[in-house]
């Protein structure tokens, strides 16, 4: 994750890398390009997240129109609220770089802290993919539909988990 800070920082204009041999003025530029990473990182997740609940809900939609399908509606729409809400948390997420002024410093080790965070949720996303391909092999082939809904319950849980931790970090309580 740290790549994507470093590329940010080499596109500077010679104006920018004069303006940063100002005293004081680097680590300004040098937070400003962590806080763009980081937006970065998180649109990227929560798009790639989105596309997965598109396809969770195209699956949702073949098994409310298959025979007894209705039945288990309630057990999907659980997954469809808690992914959504991991999609939510995801691109509304407080910054992991804080600001000179901001309330919540964040340091170096607890930045790599956040990337190691956002790697592991970008994980997730092919998580999310495994699961709803296992999904939609379960509605066609009409067995095992709900040990498939059961493990994405369960991934939703871990991703909803994984980002609170991630939100500890910001906040200070490790």
């Amino acid at each position: 994750m740290s790549d994507l800070h470093n590329q940010i920082a080499s596109q500077h204009t010679g104006l920018d890398r004069l303006i940063g041999r100002l005293p004081g003025f680097r680590g300004y530029q040098d937070a400003t390009d962590r806080r763009a990473a980081d937006r970065l990182i998180r649109e990227h997740i929560g798009h790639a997240l989105h596309d997965q609940y598109d396809a969770l809900m195209s699956a949702s939609k073949a098994v409310l129109s298959s025979p007894g399908g209705l039945s288990s509606m309630g057990e999907l729409g659980n997954v469809q609220t808690k992914m959504q809400t991991f999609i939510n948390r995801v691109n509304t997420a407080m910054p992991g770089y804080a600001g000179f002024y901001d309330a919540v410093k964040v340091g170096p080790a607890e930045l790599q802290k956040l990337y190691d965070f956002d790697a592991t949720l970008l994980g997730f996303v092919d998580q999310f993919k495994e699961k709803i391909a296992a999904l939609q092999t379960a509605i066609t082939s009409k067995e095992g539909l709900n040990a498939a809904i059961a493990a994405l319950d369960t991934l939703t849980n871990e991703a909803n988990t994984a980002f609170g931790a991630r939100e500890n970090v910001i906040v200070g309580i490790h």
